[in-house]
């Protein structure tokens, strides 16, 4: 890892590698690169570039439309890939393909976090067909570094053709809101396929596809808040801060205020601090990185007692989203439940339900991290998955005091045997093994204990430092009721 600004100010004249000698590291103060412009808020005061060999000292027109660079973010030290839109509308050729994979190569030993602001019209056609090979090479560059670090991409105005799919590789996703087109191809291309019924800013829009798709995880206003947000994500997957959100520790003082989510009240009153993940994503499941006493961890939750909880595609689509961006930064993770179960209307944006349910399942089993599962409200069919159970390599899965669980609620399944008085009678005699303590789950070992609200923070503090310790052995020492 560089040293924050001490490396930063030294001047990299070495080459990349034995095999890569055409490419070296300028420094240069970011006051003095007036085209930072819309970076200067966010940056240190030294930017290390990647540049030719040739290349004595940086001038935006010899950076062929994308900026290749070392240097801190709102205090982290990261690498930057920016796209210059005035400079060929960004567009990537041959001899920035080249450099980038030159520079990603470099960057191997160094373990960054990654940021790609992405503004592009896609591969330069104007090189003719032999641009794609070189221009295809950037995505499996991109895909070999993501697999060992963290890579975040923000999509601002054009991101079309290529540059929909380098945007597509980031672990999170963002978007500007106004005016950001995404999509393969541009409206001059649709207007000419499909003619001019065919309306383009309604099929590419950053809103719509943020709505209709799985590609953007969250939306900003402008560039400089999404600037300003991926600062905060930096903080939240890297930072040190107990603290992870500012307005959680305000809001975490009002914990009475009836007015936030209860979702947001009861991970305040276990928590440190907390930042959302995936902003208006789904209104049936959140995500959040955590901390308690220093240690970070993930949690997926349900909206607590919203009675609209059933689990949609677009729902596991962002538990998927979420567990791969918690696997990136090795966290442990925490799923608080309440879901009446999946919604078996697999129509319109939900045709892939049971699909992405099996997708999800496996990320579940093969999550190398602690899992913990508490159940929160409901807790019932197949979407109990999602509620890590302990067949599924959870560590523990606890109920909340007044939480139940099931196959399906009883008012319907005493609906669907009404007309079978003998099938009736059956049930109402396992029924009555069914009590509402979870006794019965709790003899069987699907379910460690019914804790209280107050219990939470101890019991996830006993998860996080000692993952490996048995359910047995934390119930024994905190004495659940």
């Amino acid at each position: 890892m560089i040293p924050q600004a001490e490396r930063l100010e030294q001047r990299a004249e070495r080459p990349v590698s034995s095999e890569e000698t055409e490419y070296h590291w300028i420094s240069e103060r970011v006051s003095d690169c007036a085209f930072l412009g819309p970076l200067r808020d966010q940056l240190g005061s030294v930017a290390e570039f990647f540049v030719p060999r040739s290349t004595a000292q940086v001038q935006r027109s010899a950076l062929d439309g994308t900026w290749l660079l070392r240097t801190t973010f709102q205090g982290h030290a990261v690498a930057l890939i920016w796209s210059d839109f005035r400079v060929k509308g960004g567009s990537i050729g041959k001899d920035i393909s080249h450099r980038l994979c030159a520079f990603l190569q470099a960057l191997s030993a160094f373990n960054l976090p990654l940021v790609i602001k992405v503004s592009s019209l896609g591969v330069r056609f104007m090189e003719g067909r032999t641009v794609f090979e070189p221009a295809f090479s950037v995505l499996p560059a991109i895909d070999r570094y993501r697999r060992r670090n963290l890579v975040i991409t923000l999509g601002h105005g054009n991101v079309l053709g290529i540059g929909v799919l380098i945007f597509g590789l980031g672990h999170y996703r963002l978007t500007v809101r106004e005016d950001t087109f995404v999509n393969l191809t541009g409206p001059e291309v649709c207007r000419m396929v499909f003619g001019s019924g065919v309306k383009f800013d309604d099929i590419a829009a950053a809103e719509h596809q943020f709505r209709r798709t799985d590609l953007i995880h969250e939306l900003a206003d402008d560039l400089p808040g999404g600037l300003a947000r991926v600062g905060e994500l930096l903080t939240a997957f890297h930072g040190t801060a107990p603290g992870l959100s500012p307005q959680c520790q305000e809001e975490a003082a009002a914990d009475t205020d009836e007015e936030r989510p209860a979702i947001d009240r009861l991970i305040s009153s276990f928590t440190d601090g907390y930042v959302e993940l995936f902003r208006q994503y789904d209104d049936r499941l959140r995500a959040y990185i955590a901390v308690i006493g220093g240690q970070k961890f993930g949690i997926l939750a349900n909206p607590v007692g919203n009675s609209n909880n059933m689990i949609r595609a677009r729902s596991l689509a962002l538990f998927s989203e979420a567990l791969t961006l918690f696997q990136q930064l090795k966290l442990p993770v925490l799923s608080l439940l309440d879901t009446p179960g999946a919604d078996p209307r697999m129509d319109g944006n939900n045709l892939q339900l049971i699909e992405r349910m099996l997708g999800v399942a496996e990320q579940i089993i093969q999550y190398p991290y602690g899992k913990l599962g508490i159940v929160v409200g409901r807790a019932f069919g197949g979407a109990c998955v999602l509620g890590f159970p302990k067949v599924f390599g959870s560590q523990h899965l606890f109920g909340l005091e007044g939480s139940t669980m099931g196959i399906m609620h009883e008012k319907i399944i005493n609906q669907l045997l009404a007309g079978s008085a003998k099938l009736k009678e059956q049930w109402d005699s396992v029924a009555q093994t069914q009590a509402p303590n979870l006794d019965d789950l709790i003899a069987s070992g699907a379910v460690d204990a019914v804790i209280r609200k107050t219990d939470i923070r101890r019991y996830v503090s006993c998860f996080l430092l000692e993952p490996s310790r048995s359910s047995k052995n934390i119930l024994r020492q905190l004495s659940p009721h």
